[in-house]
């Protein structure tokens, strides 16, 4: 390759190239910088793949970015869960909302699972982002916004940092405090303390609803969410719930139109009724596994919801409203389909009961919709409250039986009425 000076010019050439590719990159190279740390810069580069579509089993981040999808049978080959995502500089990762084992069991019994990542924040506080729009650049002078936090219980002191330079104090007794942010952009506000129980926004109306409130990241060691929760959030888009985290109250999100996803920690013990009530925009909830059974008085009407994916546990099923929903498999262990579980999805063409259920209420399973099929799981048919119970047969439903039951079912009472819709399978 020539002389010593030769290889060494060589070799400097080759420097200020991947030097210049580095810059066309976005990297920031100084006169400082070593050759040797060029490779930890290559390192940094975000390359672009393609992003995975959904498949029997996904897995999601927080906020409802699609991370990993397999098929049924490449799910139940893994032999570890996939990497949880790292680069949440304000978040530190902590599990999947569901194990190894779990998941292959849902996938063994349902076909297919929904996982969760959940985190905890990396500075222990809990963070509440607010963005706030910059009309000024149309001739306006901005207008102060005022923001209130609430806590359930007033007992303790807090600081909360509103990331605009001003900290205020809770004091032992005091309950809420009031703040006004007096320019745009986007502020992180940082509440500290020994909090186990979350402070509370908004009310069960929109009187004191807010559109400012953007992103909520819930610190390590919060346990409860106290009614109404983050109910009448306008402006709120994602959530983090941490690990560890076990009570959510009624109303938790209800009406917070633009939350785009929730990934229920695995910790989870109580669930409320209209918890997700008028979340418009909602397309991904990730269940845990071992989702609490009682979860009464539930109705879902959650208009983009895409999936309904619901572990065992439940003793009964909550109600898919306005669902956009396709299908859903009941899990194992509901034992009565109540009236209306159903009512108004109008999507829904597929649902899978397990051979737990052994009644179907009047109007249980009525669906207006052509073309639904309904595969029941059980050799024994459940008792149908009614014959307004399935499908009118003006809609040509399908119903799916066990073969060595399909006699059974067509002579049971009111299952009658569709014996000739049944078919064996």
């Amino acid at each position: 390759m020539g002389t010593l000076t030769d290889k060494l010019t060589y070799l400097a050439a080759t420097k200020d190239a991947i030097k210049a590719a580095l810059v066309a990159k976005g990297q920031t190279i100084s006169d400082s910088d070593t050759f040797r740390s060029y490779a930890d810069k290559i390192s940094s580069i975000v390359t672009q793949s393609v992003p995975p579509e959904e498949n029997d089993v996904n897995f999601f981040d927080y906020d409802g970015t699609l991370l990993y999808s397999y098929t049924a049978e490449e799910a139940l080959a893994l032999t570890e869960l996939p990497a949880l995502p790292t680069y949440h500089s304000e978040l530190t990762p902590q599990e999947w909302n569901y194990t190894l084992a779990e998941m292959q069991s849902l996938v063994t019994s349902q076909h297919r699972c929904n996982v969760g990542a959940t985190y905890a924040t990396a500075d222990g506080t809990t963070h509440l982002v607010y963005k706030l729009e910059d009309y000024t650049v149309f001739g306006p002078t901005f207008q102060p916004v005022t923001v209130t936090v609430k806590r359930v219980t007033a007992t303790g002191e807090w600081t909360i940092d509103w990331g605009d330079g001003t900290i205020d104090t809770f004091t032992d007794t005091q309950s809420d405090i009031t703040h006004a942010f007096t320019s745009p952009g986007t502020f992180t506000a940082r509440l500290a303390g020994t909090i186990t129980s979350l402070i509370v926004y908004g009310s069960y109306d929109a009187t004191t609803s807010d559109a400012y409130l953007h992103e909520v990241n819930v610190a390590e060691g919060v346990t409860t969410w106290g009614a109404p929760g983050l109910s009448y959030q306008y402006g709120l888009q994602k959530v983090s719930l941490p690990h560890g985290m076990t009570t959510l109250s009624s109303y938790a999100f209800a009406y917070s139109n633009n939350l785009r996803a929730v990934v229920l920690p695995r910790t989870i013990t109580a669930l409320s009724q209209f918890m997700f009530s008028n979340c418009y925009n909602i397309s991904v909830v990730v269940f845990p596994y071992n989702m609490p059974s009682a979860w009464q008085n539930s109705s879902l009407p959650m208009y983009a919801l895409r999936h309904a994916i619901l572990p065992p546990g439940l003793s009964e099923l909550p109600g898919f409203t306005y669902i956009n929903i396709s299908s859903v498999v009941i899990p194992q262990g509901v034992t009565i389909i109540d009236t209306s579980r159903f009512r108004y999805s109008w999507r829904l063409k597929t649902i899978v009961v397990p051979d737990t259920v052994t009644e179907i209420s009047s109007n249980g399973l009525n669906l207006a919709f052509r073309e639904v099929k309904i595969i029941m799981k059980g050799t024994t048919p459940p008792t149908l409250a009614s014959t307004n119970s399935l499908p009118a047969t003006t809609y040509s439903p399908t119903i799916f039986v066990p073969s060595d039951a399909l006699a059974t079912y067509k002579l049971a009472t009111n299952w009658a009425n569709w014996a000739n819709y049944m078919i064996g399978y």
